[in-house]
């Protein structure tokens, strides 16, 4: 009982919990960054009420979409604790255990010692790599394979992009998302836990992974706002900006499916999905011909369903995806009942 009030009042706490992408921190630093972009287009003497109006415009905080934003943020977060949080570390771990396992089968009594500042911060790195290749994996999936892309679309519904847009996710688009990035995380921590059974892990900053800590604070929530910040020559080909990821939210067609990285750009350069705007572009979000489809949060959570079985009848292979899908939800089901009668 005490596991399911937690969960219920999980919403209110969020901004307080330096693993949420709404942190108080990282709202503050978008915002600042935010001030700073309005000064250097406003000049030195721009107006507190011109910061404000740029920076928090009711135009858009106010939109039909973002109410919708900030209603399903509060339902889904309780969605997501009951559902899937007990089972989030599961991939992780998973992968981690096969690691060692296969590492110790290959390689039988082989130790290093893994401490020390480099040691350290290339396991920090190799981390953040595995994690963010893990996300554009998942990404990709989801918007090439149709009957994922369902799902995906809601986070695509959104007209308007704010902070809260980040947890405009489908149940089952947040899953993939963490199973992949978990799994291809947990390689490599099985294989440092391997070589160094005491290794104490990446570093982290207030429990989080270093490297993600230091991208949410550096304008992460820029991401999904109005504020267009691209970022210069080499910087963009090798982390996606706010106006990359803006682009990426386009209903333009020739926007489609591009920029599908979370924190870095070079797997979308090698896999051509890169697009490095030359100059500020006007963009519009959302989908076209299917705004009507997701306007309420029964809709964002049944339509991509009714939506998604269709493409069973027409391909076996879907209709087990589908399955492996919803066998996920059961384990955290499951999950979810152990720690409550514990």
């Amino acid at each position: 009982m005490d596991y399911l009030l937690t969960r219920l009042v999980d919403p209110l706490f969020m901004p307080l919990h330096p693993g949420e992408r709404v942190y108080w921190l990282y709202l503050v630093s978008g915002l600042a960054l935010a001030g700073f972009i309005y000064a250097l287009r406003a000049g030195k003497l721009a107006s507190l009420r011109g910061l404000l109006r740029y920076c928090l415009p009711r135009a858009v905080l106010l939109h039909r979409s973002a109410l919708l934003d900030y209603r399903y943020f509060v339902v889904n977060r309780i969605v997501f604790g009951l559902l899937l949080l007990p089972a989030l570390p599961a991939a992780a771990l998973g992968a981690a255990a096969v690691t060692r396992g296969a590492l110790d089968f290959l390689f039988p009594g082989l130790r290093l010692a893994c401490g020390g500042t480099e040691m350290l911060l290339l396991q920090t790195a190799l981390s953040a790599l595995a994690l963010d290749f893990g996300l554009f994996f998942a990404h990709r999936l989801l918007h090439e394979v149709p009957m994922l892309w369902e799902f995906h679309k809601i986070h695509h519904s959104a007209e308007v992009l704010t902070p809260v847009t980040a947890y405009r996710m489908h149940p089952v688009d947040d899953l993939l998302s963490m199973a992949l990035s978990g799994a291809f995380g947990g390689v490599v921590s099985g294989a440092f836990q391997f070589l160094d059974p005491g290794n104490p892990g990446p570093l982290t900053v207030l429990g989080l992974q270093a490297a993600i800590f230091v991208y949410y604070l550096a304008g992460f929530s820029l991401r999904h706002s109005h504020v267009w910040l691209d970022y210069p020559g080499w910087l963009g080909r090798i982390l996606i900006s706010p106006a990359q990821h803006q682009i990426h939210h386009s209903k333009a067609p020739e926007h489609a499916g591009k920029n599908l990285g979370f924190i870095f750009s070079f797997w979308d350069a090698a896999c051509g999905t890169l697009w490095r705007p030359a100059r500020q572009e006007r963009l519009a979000f959302g989908l076209s011909g299917e705004a009507a489809a997701y306007t309420s949060i029964r809709r964002l959570y049944a339509v991509p369903f009714l939506r998604a079985f269709a493409f069973v009848d027409r391909k076996p292979q879907m209709a087990a995806l589908l399955a492996c899908l919803a066998l996920g939800v059961l384990v955290s089901l499951g999950v979810l009942l152990r720690e409550t009668m514990a």
